[in-house]
């Protein structure tokens, strides 16, 4: 067996293995929920079901399967589990400037919507893993590299 067989099977095992433990997890705070109907825990609900479904995407992705469509599903719900998350602690706060950081964080997720639907993603999935290249926005904005 190669290396790059052994990478690949360890990916999938590892990424199926946080899948089933992370829709445990949602399934307990999605049941927390319900029965004490506390708001952060609708927030967590929410961001931990979304974080299956992105976990879901990298089984997907460690398949081989790759196209914009799926990456820009992926980098949408990877970026919107953090704003779930992070609003459920933000109701633990109450503060006063709550609103104002709901307001923005619509307005962030209306603008990444509307990036990815009009800019085309690289391929960002390198040994199954998604990484990031900086020179990739300065290509896509125009910025020559010297």
């Amino acid at each position: 067996m190669s290396v790059f067989m052994i990478v690949q099977e360890t990916v999938e095992i590892s990424t199926s293995v946080i899948f089933v433990l992370s829709t445990i997890l949602s399934v307990f705070l999605t049941t927390n929920y319900s029965r004490i109907r506390k708001s952060p825990f609708i927030f967590w609900s929410a961001g931990m079901w979304t974080f299956s479904v992105a976990v879901f995407l990298e089984i997907i992705f460690s398949a081989g399967i790759f196209n914009q469509d799926l990456i820009k599903i992926y980098l949408f719900l990877v970026a919107e589990l953090v704003l779930l998350l992070s609003l459920g602690s933000m109701i633990l706060f109450h503060s006063k400037y709550g609103f104002v950081y709901y307001i923005y964080s619509a307005i962030i997720s209306v603008y990444l919507a509307l990036s990815l639907y009009l800019y085309r993603i690289g391929n960002i999935i390198s040994s199954y893993v998604g990484f990031f290249d900086p020179s990739m926005i300065r290509k896509n904005i125009g910025i020559n590299e010297k």
